[in-house]
């Protein structure tokens, strides 16, 4: 028994007693996820004993809310941006009108196919939590229409960004492992697209399967609409999505093609000022659609800013979590 309280195998205990606690403070006591997660990060500080006798017990107080303010600092602005794209989008109507023009074109049958293709190479350029963002108000907007295949729709966007995102350069992991393995790009560009097939196929018949047995309520009901959406070009209606791939994208493709990137083009291609763009076109159509003056727009802002805010304190809170169990040794104790 005392082998398992050897500093070897402590930080395997940290890591299983504080996803304990998670569990029960969510699931058990209906804790907020927000406040559960700090907990377990402060819980986690005060049993590693490392943190404890190098910086002293106020540790475990101090050091999960300095990790909880960097991981705010750079995911922030680009959720509260994409809560207002997506609030934007179904609110002026552009997401319907690119979801209308999908089912004329492939059918109801086929739009949770087109969604994971969209997600499948969007996310090759550009990194998944943005693709899932920009592509969610779509999936949305699609179930709300359809009334139903809500969860198959957002599995199919997950699941077709999180394959590419993994294992198809130039996102940063599978570029990483190209260099250090000293496998041509090329070469692992096209294997990663062709391997990423089978685990896409797999992960549209899964979602079909759980779609069957579960039912999630859709939170948000569409929007009835003030203005008339009709003069939405199908250009327009895509630019909030379009014009942050584009920014993002074109970056990232020069380095692979040229080795080097323009410091003008890192700047277009910082996913902050991309992500502003995009906030920018959903703004103007929401704006167009309804005849907002500045005043009225902002005013509106507030409800999606709100819903931002959410996620935001809920993804710096698993940060901090994340970050307090990063120092508790348990990388080094795996390796």
């Amino acid at each position: 028994m005392e082998s398992i309280f050897n500093v070897e195998y402590w930080p395997f205990a940290i890591l299983l007693t504080s996803i304990a606690l998670v569990v029960l403070l969510v699931s058990r006591m209906k804790f907020h996820p927000f406040v559960a997660l700090l907990l377990a990060a402060v819980f986690v500080g005060l049993i590693t004993p490392s943190l404890i006798e190098s910086e002293g017990i106020v540790a475990a107080l101090d050091n999960p809310m300095i990790a909880f303010g960097i991981m705010a600092g750079k995911i922030a602005w680009v959720i509260a941006l994409a809560a207002i794209i997506g609030t934007a989008m179904l609110e002026s109507g552009a997401a319907e009108k690119i979801v209308t023009q999908l089912l004329n074109k492939l059918g109801e049958k086929q739009a949770a196919l087109a969604l994971l293709i969209a997600a499948f190479l969007l996310s090759i350029p550009v990194f998944l939590d943005t693709v899932f963002f920009l592509l969610i108000p779509l999936g949305v907007s699609l179930a709300l229409k359809t009334g139903k295949n809500y969860i198959l729709y957002v599995m199919a966007i997950g699941g077709g960004a999180a394959i590419t995102h993994s294992i198809v350069p130039p996102t940063p992991g599978p570029l990483i492992m190209a260099e250090s393995l000293g496998i041509p790009l090329g070469t692992v560009i096209l294997s990663g697209i062709l391997l990423g097939i089978g685990p896409a196929m797999l992960a549209i018949f899964l979602g079909k399967r759980i779609n069957q047995k579960m039912v999630v309520p859709i939170r948000i009901k569409l929007p009835k609409k003030t203005g008339d959406t009709s003069e939405i070009a199908m250009v327009l209606a895509l630019a909030p999505i379009i014009l942050p791939i584009l920014m993002i994208g074109s970056g990232t493709m020069v380095q692979v093609l040229t080795g080097k990137v323009p410091e003008w083009l890192v700047f277009l291609g910082n996913k902050n000022l991309a992500m502003a763009a995009g906030a920018g076109a959903a703004l103007y159509l929401w704006a167009k659609s309804e005849n907002l003056d500045a005043a009225e727009l902002w005013a509106k802002v507030g409800k999606p800013l709100e819903i931002g805010g959410i996620i935001i304190l809920i993804t710096s809170a698993g940060g901090a979590y994340g970050a307090m169990i990063n120092n508790s040794g348990i990388g080094e104790a795996i390796r």
